[in-house]
Order: structure tokens, then C-alpha cells, then sequence
């Protein structure tokens, strides 16, 4: 009876330090899992950084864009102008003919 106590025991204690590897394993393993986690969780805050970094710059190159689409249409506006007041110019110095020799008369 003894004996099958002290077998009894030896299976215990085998058993218990199986229980304690397969802790011990299992501690490693989650260790190992949350410092996976946390890089992963590091590497989404840098790359939603990066994100909003591009926004800011495509949303900087728009408001670019539009500026200039402004500056353009201001300059059709004005350069239209300009050729309207060359016209102008133009018809009104029609009116005055050269000689030859450099000498002018109003017509």
C-alpha cells in the first residue's frame, strides 16, 4: 500500500511539473503574442501618422490647384481685356496716315 502511495505520489509530481512546463510554455507564448501585438499596435499608429501627413499634403496640393485655376481665369479676363483695348487702340490711331518722310496729318 505504501508503495502504491509513493507510486501514486511520483505520477503526481511527474504530472505536476508536465502542468508546470506546459505553464511555463504558455507564458512564453503570450509574452511573445503581446509583444507581437504591441509592435503591430506601433506600426498602425506610424502608418495612420503617415496617412494624415498625406492628407494634409493632398489637401494642401487642392487648395494649390484651385489657386491657380483663379489666377488663370483672372488671366483670360485680363489678357482678354487687353486685346479688346488694343483693338481699341488701334481703330483710334487709324485715323492718322504717315508721309513719307515722317511727317504726320490727321485724316
Amino acid at each position: 500500500m505504501i508503495e502504491k502511495s509513493v507510486n501514486h505520489s511520483m505520477e503526481g509530481i511527474s504530472m505536476v511539473q508536465d502542468a508546470r512546463e506546459k505553464v511555463h510554455q504558455s507564458v512564453t507564448a503570450i509574452e511573445q503574442t503581446t509583444q507581437l501585438v504591441k509592435e503591430i499596435s506601433d506600426s498602425s499608429k506610424e502608418q495612420s501618422a503617415g496617412v494624415s501627413q498625406i492628407n494634409i499634403a493632398v489637401s494642401q496640393m487642392d487648395t494649390t490647384t484651385q489657386q491657380n485655376a483663379t489666377l488663370v481665369e483672372q488671366s483670360a479676363v485680363a489678357s482678354a481685356s487687353m486685346a479688346e483695348q488694343a483693338r481699341a487702340l488701334r481703330e483710334s490711331v487709324a485715323v492718322f496716315r504717315t508721309d513719307d518722310k515722317g511727317a504726320g496729318t490727321a485724316a
